[in-house]
C-alpha cells in the first residue's frame, strides 16, 4: 500500500512537470485555440499554463508585430533560425516581460520598435531569474534589456545592440546581479548600473562597444569589468562611476579594464570621471584619444559627512597611453593616490598636491614618452588592436614572467587578443596567445597504423585525441569537443574516438579544442575520397588571429563605421 501511495505521488508530480514543444506557423498576434494556426502568443500561453521547460520554434524569417508584448511565467526557450532570424516589432512598453525565478532562453531573434513618436518609453526584455540570449539583435528601444529588482543571472553572446538609449539598464536593486556579455557588438547604446547589493557585476568580454554619445555609468555598489574588448569613438564621457547612498549607507563602485583597447575618443569631456570609485586598468592600450577641454582621466575621492575616511583609488599596470591630446595634464587626481607599473604613462596632475603617485622605474623612465604604436588594426577575425612599430621601446628583452606558457603570464592575465608582439614584453598587453592545435597528420598516421594491424577487419579503430592536441604557449588543454555526421563514437570525458575504419572516411571531422585561458582552436580533417584537384583541409586550428572570432555582422559593422582614425599628439 505504501509503495502504491508513493507511486501515485511520483506520477502526479511527473504529470505536472512536462516539457512541451511548439512550432509557430502564424505571424498573427491572437490567442485563438480553435483554429489550426499557432501564433507566438498562443504558444507562450500554452507554455505558461503547464510547468516544465518548454521550447517554441519560430519559422525562418517570420515577422511578428505586437502592441501588447508577451508575459513569460514559466521556463521556456524561444528559438528562431540563425541567418533568417525571426523579426519581432513592438508597439508595447515591454516586448518580453519575464517573471522571477524561472529560466528563459532567446535565440536567433531580431527585436525592434515601431516607428511611432507617440510610443514613448520602450523596453525589449525585462529580465528576471536566469536568462540566456544568443544571436539577439535589438535596436531602437529606450532600454533593450532592463533587469528587474530580484535576482538576475543574464548571459548574452554573439549579439548586436544598436541605437538604444541603453543596451542594459539596472537601477535600485539590492539583489544579486550577474551579467556576462560576450562576443557582441554594441553601438550607440549605453550601459547603466545603479546598485546597492553586495554581489552585482556586469562583465563585457571579447566585445566591441562603439560609444558615440552613450555612456557606461555606474553608481553605488557594483562592478563593471571590460575584458578583451574594444571601447571606441566616444563623444561624451565613456565612463562615469560615482558613489551613491541608500538607507543612509554609502556605496562605492569598481571598474576594471583588462586587456582592452580604448581608442577614438574625441570630446570636450574626459574619457573617465570617477568619484569614490576603485579603478584598475591593466594590459590595455589607450591610443588616439582627445579631450580638448580637460584631462582624459578625472579621478576624484569622496569623503562622506561626519567621516574621516576618503574613498577612491586607481591602479595602472602594463598599460600604454599614446597619441593623446588634452587641455592640461591627461590624468587628473583629486585626493586619490595612483599606483603605476610597467606602463607608458602621461603627465599627472595632483590637484591637492598631497596625492601620492607611485611608479616603478620603468614607468618613471617612459613617462610622457611616445610608444610608437602603429595604426589601429581590425578585421573580421579579431578585435581591434594596436601593434608596436619596429623601433618601439615597448619591445625589448623584457621580464621572463611576461612570456606566455609555463611559468609565464597567469591565466587571469593572459587573454585572447592579439596585442603587442615580441620575444618578450615589458609594457602593454601580453603577446599573441596562440590557439591550441590538433596534429591531424599524426592522427592520420596512427589511424593507418591501427588499420594495418587489424586482425579482425570489422574491429574498431580507437584514437585518443588527448595524444594529438597541444598548445603552442604551453597552456593546459581543458576540453575537446568532437563533431562528425559519420557513425563514430566519442567519449566526451576521456576524449576517445572510436569506430569502424570506413566511418573515418565518410565525412568531415571537426575538433574544437579549449585551453585554460579561454582560447579555442578549430581543427578539421576530411579523409573522404576527394575529386582530383580538390583542396583537403589539414586543420591546424588558425582562425585568423588570437582575438577570438566575432559574429559576421559585428565585423561588417566595424568596417562600416570606419573606426580607423588618426590623432596627432
Amino acid at each position: 500500500m505504501f509503495r502504491y501511495f508513493v507511486a501515485c505521488i511520483v506520477c502526479s508530480v511527473a504529470c505536472l512537470v512536462q516539457a512541451q514543444t511548439f512550432y509557430v506557423n502564424s505571424s498573427g498576434d491572437d490567442n485563438d485555440p480553435v483554429d489550426e494556426l499557432l501564433t507566438l502568443r498562443e504558444a507562450l500561453a500554452n507554455a505558461n499554463a503547464v510547468t516544465g521547460p518548454d521550447t517554441i520554434f519560430l519559422p525562418a524569417g517570420i515577422q511578428i508585430g505586437t502592441s501588447q508584448g508577451y508575459f513569460i511565467t514559466d521556463d521556456v526557450e524561444i528559438i528562431g533560425v540563425q541567418g533568417e532570424e525571426a523579426v519581432l516589432t513592438s508597439a508595447a512598453e515591454v516586448l518580453f516581460e519575464i517573471d522571477s525565478d524561472i529560466n528563459v532562453g532567446l535565440r536567433n531573434l531580431s527585436l525592434g520598435v515601431v516607428n511611432d513618436p507617440s510610443l514613448g518609453f520602450s523596453m525589449g526584455v525585462r529580465a528576471c531569474g536566469e536568462v540566456s540570449m544568443y544571436n539577439l539583435r535589438a535596436s531602437g528601444f529606450s532600454n533593450a534589456i532592463r533587469l528587474c529588482s530580484s535576482r538576475v543571472e543574464l548571459n548574452t553572446g554573439n549579439s548586436v545592440f544598436s541605437d538604444n538609449g541603453n543596451f542594459l539598464f539596472a537601477s535600485g536593486s539590492v539583489a544579486p546581479i550577474s551579467v556576462s556579455v560576450e562576443n557582441s557588438y554594441i553601438e550607440n547604446s549605453g550601459l547603466h548600473l545603479r546598485g546597492y547589493g553586495e554581489e552585482q557585476e556586469i562583465a563585457l568580454r571579447r566585445s566591441v562597444f562603439v560609444a558615440e554619445d552613450k555612456v557606461i555609468s555606474l553608481y553605488g555598489r557594483g562592478t563593471i569589468k571590460v575584458i578583451d574588448s574594444a571601447l571606441l569613438l566616444s563623444k561624451q564621457h565613456l565612463f562615469l562611476a560615482m558613489w551613491d547612498t541608500a538607507y543612509s549607507t554609502y556605496h562605492y563602485p569598481n571598474i576594471e579594464i583588462i586587456q582592452s583597447t580604448v581608442a577614438g575618443h574625441n570630446s570636450v569631456y574626459p574619457i573617465m570621471v570617477t568619484e569614490g570609485a576603485n579603478v584598475k586598468i591593466a594590459h590595455s592600450t589607450w591610443v588616439d584619444n582627445v579631450n580638448s577641454d580637460g584631462p582624459l582621466l578625472d579621478i576624484k575621492t569622496y569623503k562622506p559627512r561626519n567621516s574621516s575616511e576618503y574613498h577612491g583609488s586607481i591602479e595602472i599596470d602594463h598599460t600604454i597611453f599614446d597619441r593623446y591630446f588634452t587641455e592640461g595634464m591627461p590624468i587628473s587626481l583629486y585626493g586619490v593616490d595612483l599606483a603605476a607599473s610597467y606602463s607608458f604613462l602621461p603627465s599627472v596632475e595632483r590637484r591637492f598636491g598631497s596625492e601620492n603617485v607611485s611608479m616603478d622605474s620603468t614607468t618613471a623612465l617612459y613617462q610622457g614618452a611616445p610608444a610608437y604604436l602603429g595604426e589601429l588594426s581590425f578585421s573580421l577575425g579579431h578585435l581591434p588592436y594596436y601593434l608596436a612599430s619596429a623601433d618601439s621601446p615597448v619591445i625589448d628583452a623584457g621580464r621572463p614572467s611576461a612570456i606566455a606558457g609555463e611559468d609565464g603570464v597567469p591565466a587571469s592575465e593572459q587573454r585572447q587578443s592579439v596585442r603587442i608582439l615580441g620575444a618578450a614584453i615589458d609594457i602593454g598587453s601580453t603577446e599573441r596567445n596562440q590557439e591550441p592545435t590538433l596534429d591531424v597528420q599524426a592522427l592520420r598516421e596512427e589511424y593507418e597504423a591501427q588499420v594495418a594491424d587489424l586482425e579482425d577487419p570489422d574491429a574498431d579503430i580507437v584514437l585518443d585525441l588527448d595524444s594529438f592536441v597541444s598548445d603552442p604557449d604551453g597552456h593546459i588543454i581543458t576540453d575537446i569537443e568532437f563533431y562528425s555526421p559519420a557513425d563514430l563514437s566519442y567519449e566526451s570525458d576521456t576524449h576517445v574516438l572510436s569506430g569502424h575504419k570506413a566511418a573515418f572516411k565518410v565525412a568531415l571531422m571537426q575538433a574544437l579544442i579549449h585551453e585554460e585561458t579561454g582560447l579555442t582552436g578549430l581543427a578539421e580533417a576530411d579523409w573522404s575520397p576527394q575529386p582530383e584537384g580538390a583542396i583537403v583541409s589539414g586543420g591546424g586550428g588558425d582562425s585568423g588571429g588570437g582575438g577570438g572570432s566575432l559574429p559576421l555582422a559585428t565585423g561588417l559593422l566595424l568596417m562600416f563605421i570606419g573606426m580607423h582614425r588618426r590623432r596627432s599628439r
